[in-house]
């Protein structure tokens, strides 16, 4: 599977694990609206041709899919994105290019293990223990935690919410779906006073081999490009970049 196709196949399986309250299929193009909770969630994502070939046509009823729902109108484009002239398109039309995001990949069995101090313990759910220490790390606003765990639970792939703790204390907490032979690793957030002290790595570890039980060999996850903390992590975890995407907003 060649680089275009392997993000093609991300793409999607992103999109099953993150799951907005409502799609609209306009052909392969994939309208997600979540009443204006993350990015990718009220996101366009273009991955095979809409079901208007006229591409202004398309782009129009998007813009009014999202204006029915007073929500920006966002793209989220990679360089494979179809129709292949939709990008230059957009930027014509006025929409900048915003956000930068790498998909990163790497095989289960060569990224490091975990620190086998720090504990660390799957569920089958989020607690409230869970969201609080998600908040705190994260640094989301308290209003938005309802309609975040909505999105981690709706998706109906399976799925962990990982958790480590120092000294009995909950410290670190991430999300892994698992889609065949793939684990994406989301929400992977410490709380900032213990920050570098490997309770990220462990978490993200945990889930990893949780997803490996069920037959996954791979995994992927998603980090703004400039997010350098998150970026140390996971090359430390022996993640490496696959491929870019963006987001277009009208302005």
């Amino acid at each position: 599977m060649n680089t275009k196709q392997l993000s093609k196949r991300l793409e999607y399986i992103g999109y099953q694990s993150w799951m907005p309250k409502e799609v609209e299929q306009f052909g392969n193009w994939y309208l997600r609206f979540n009443g204006g909770v993350t990015r990718r969630a009220n996101s366009v994502l273009p991955i095979g041709p809409p079901k208007e070939s006229n591409m202004e046509n398309a782009i129009n009823h998007v813009v009014n899919f999202y204006k029915e729902r007073d929500t920006p109108v966002l793209f989220q484009m990679t360089q494979y994105s179809v129709p292949n002239a939709l990008d230059n398109t957009l930027e014509k039309q006025g929409f900048a290019k915003r956000f930068p995001v790498y998909v990163q990949t790497g095989r289960i069995s060569d990224i490091s293990q975990r620190d086998q101090s720090i504990e660390t313990e799957i569920l089958g759910a989020p607690t409230d223990e869970w969201m609080k220490a998600y908040e705190l790390g994260s640094g989301y606003k308290t209003e938005s935690m309802m309609i975040r765990r909505s999105l981690m639970i709706r998706s109906s792939l399976p799925k962990a919410f990982g958790t480590a703790s120092i000294n009995d204390k909950l410290v670190a907490v991430g999300l892994g779906v698992q889609s065949d032979e793939w684990c994406g690793l989301f929400n992977i957030a410490t709380i900032p006073k213990h920050r570098r002290s490997g309770a990220g790595t462990a978490v993200s570890y945990r889930l990893l081999s949780w997803a490996q039980t069920l037959g996954a060999s791979k995994a992927y996850l998603q980090v703004e490009t400039e997010n350098y903390p998150a970026l140390t992590l996971y090359q430390q975890l022996g993640f490496e970049s696959l491929y870019e995407y963006w987001y277009r907003i009208r302005e």
